[in-house]
C-alpha cells in the first residue's frame, strides 16, 4: 500500500507541469518608457506601480493583476486540486470497502464494528476535504 501511494504521489509530481501554464511577459529592450520614467532593473518602467501603463511590460503586469492569473497562486490552486482530488478518491474507495467489509462480516460483531469504524473516517475524511476546499478557495479569493 505504501508502496502504490509512493507511486502515484510520484505521478502526480511528474505530470504537475503539464497543468501548469504561464504567460511569458518580453522585456523592453530599447527603453521605450512613456513620459520620461526610467527602466528598472527588471527591465520594467519605474512608474508600473501608478496608472502610467503605457509600456508592454507594464501592460502585462497590470493584465496579469487583474484578472487573477497570477503563477504563484495558479501552482497553488492545482496542487490543492490534485491533492483533495487524491484524498477524495481515497476516502471514496475507503467507504465502498468498508461498506463491503460491513456487507462480508457475516454477524461477526469485530468485523461489523471495525467496517464501521472505517466508515466514519472516510465520511470525515470527505468531510475535511469538503471543508478544506472551501476554506482555500476563501483565502485565495481574499488574496486576489
Amino acid at each position: 500500500m505504501r508502496r502504490l501511494l509512493g507511486v502515484i504521489a510520484l505521478l502526480a509530481i511528474a505530470a504537475l507541469p503539464f497543468f501548469v501554464t504561464s504567460r511569458v511577459a518580453a522585456v523592453d529592450i530599447f527603453n521605450n518608457c512613456s513620459s520620461g520614467a526610467t527602466v528598472n532593473q527588471a527591465g520594467g518602467c519605474s512608474d508600473c506601480n501608478t496608472k502610467a501603463t503605457s509600456t508592454t511590460v507594464c501592460k502585462e503586469i497590470a493584465a496579469q493583476n487583474a484578472d487573477g492569473s497570477n503563477p504563484v497562486i495558479k501552482v497553488i490552486k492545482i496542487i490543492i486540486n490534485v491533492v483533495s482530488f487524491v484524498a477524495g478518491v481515497a476516502a471514496v474507495i475507503g467507504l465502498a470497502v468498508s461498506a463491503l467489509r460491513m456487507i462480508l462480516a457475516s454477524g461477526d460483531s469485530n468485523a461489523i464494528t471495525s467496517a464501521r469504524s472505517g466508515m466514519i473516517y472516510s465520511l470525515v475524511g470527505i468531510a475535511i476535504v469538503v471543508f478544506a476546499q472551501v476554506i482555500v478557495r476563501y483565502v485565495l479569493k481574499a488574496v486576489n
